[in-house]
């Protein structure tokens, strides 16, 4: 394929400025998505009919030379974590709202050793203070789920004997009862999910070395654009597809940006 691109491309020097035009993009194409041994050869020997800002990307791409292909599928992959790892982290910082509500609520706990068992929940070293401290530090995460009991109610039993009281049984207590086992059953979700997002920090130093790449279509997304609109006829057609098979790396770069809230042009 590399030796039939550099050939058309030698034909392709003596015609006309927009077949040359598709030449260098294909080019580019071929160095980008292919990581091709002469696209960026034939991107250079072409670029100088190029527009202002695609010239500016052919540069790229010849500067790049011959490497392995732009991780389209990884780009899209590390949007789509971001996007759950922000979700996570709302979770969590939803949790840690609902403790500190929790524990104002301390004037509720008017049950036979209400609370001493509230107390022992908020204080330090107790379930909800454990949870609310991995909440609000990522930290503590991984070392939180062996804190998390297997049945809620046994342990706020065991915290009510403790206080010389009698197991949960009344409105209030099964009322606390259930908004505790809330709490844990969202910690216990969260804790899994942190193990599943693990790699997202691996992953975002892995595509590092592309975010040069990624600030220059951000810079000139939309000048590439308005250059593909004066390009005559269907010449403009490989340009608008090389320009959507870049946005993966065109959103990743933005939402980075952003913080992990990106959104699409």
């Amino acid at each position: 394929m590399g030796d039939l691109l550099l050939s058309a491309a030698l034909l392709l020097l003596e015609t006309e400025s927009a077949a040359r035009l598709v030449g260098a993009v294909g080019g580019m194409a071929d160095a980008l998505l292919g990581g091709g041994e002469h696209g960026a050869e034939v991107a250079h020997m072409l670029t100088d009919v190029l527009p202002d800002a695609w010239r500016g990307l052919a540069v790229e791409a010849v500067e790049r030379g011959p490497r392995r292909p732009l991780p389209m599928r990884t780009f899209a992959s590390s949007l789509e974590q971001a996007a759950d790892r922000t979700e996570a982290e709302d979770t969590w910082a939803g949790l840690a709202a609902e403790i500190d509500h929790f524990e104002e609520l301390r004037g509720w706990f008017i049950f036979e050793a209400g609370g001493a068992m509230h107390e022992a929940l908020t204080t330090d070293g107790g379930l909800l203070t454990l949870i609310r401290e991995a909440a609000l530090d990522p930290r503590r995460r991984p070392h939180l789920e062996p804190h998390l009991p297997a049945s809620v109610r046994r342990h706020l039993d065991a915290l009510v004997r403790e206080a010389g009281g009698t197991p949960i049984a009344g409105r209030v207590q099964t009322s606390s009862l259930r908004r505790v086992e809330s709490i844990v059953r969202t910690a216990r979700h969260l804790v899994a999910r942190e193990g599943e997002l693990a790699d997202l920090e691996s992953m975002g130093e892995e595509l590092d070395g592309y975010r040069r790449l990624g600030k220059l279509l951000a810079d000139r997304w939309d000048d590439l654009f308005t250059e593909v609109g004066r390009v005559a006829g269907p010449y403009g057609l490989p340009m608008i597809a090389l320009l959507e098979r870049l946005r993966p790396l065109y959103d990743w770069y933005r939402a980075g940006q952003r913080g992990g809230r990106g959104r699409r042009r």
